[in-house]
């Protein structure tokens, strides 16, 4: 969508960070004080910071964004690398540089962190391997991932952890 975003306090007090006259704004998460988006026909994703009022470009070909809960990680579903069909879930430092290629496949929703941050939870569709399909704990420490569910093709809303983080 076209428009503006803004900064909403409790009591209703609007603070107008970025409008956005040409380019589709999507998936605006804020993390501390950055405030992440994708814009653009490239799907670049984007950093405000809301105190220094600075805006840097990390990366283009983002689908989606989920920063970890100590805001030193940031999850991304990115074009994979000459692909116009796979996207990758990559782990990234709060400048977008991939430090790890988690998963790649046709589609990967419902990114989220465990509340501790060492987990990643995705549903996965891959056109690849026999039809890949289903629900992933990515464990952040070990590097293990484990496949939870099968056969969640349309489960496409993001995912919570429960506040133990054991489910």
């Amino acid at each position: 969508m076209r428009g503006t975003i803004y900064l909403a306090d409790p009591d209703g007090k609007l603070t107008r960070l970025f409008k956005a006259e040409t380019y589709v704004l999507s998936h605006v998460v804020k993390q501390g004080s950055v405030v992440y988006y994708i814009m653009g026909d490239n799907s670049d994703l984007y950093a405000y910071d809301v105190e220094t009022r600075e805006e840097k470009k990390l990366v283009n070909g983002a689908f989606r964004i989920e920063p970890s809960p100590d805001g030193k990680h940031l999850a991304l579903v990115l074009k994979a690398d000459q692909s116009d069909t796979e996207k990758s879930l990559v782990v990234a430092d709060p400048q977008g540089n991939t430090t790890k290629v988690v998963a790649t496949g046709t589609e990967i929703y419902g990114t989220a962190w465990s509340p501790d941050g060492n987990s990643l939870a995705y549903n996965l569709v891959s056109e690849r391997e026999g039809g890949l399909k289903g629900l992933f704990v990515a464990d952040m420490t070990t590097g293990k991932t484990t496949q939870i569910a099968v056969d969640l093709q349309y489960a496409t809303d993001k995912l919570r952890w429960s506040p133990s983080g054991k489910s």
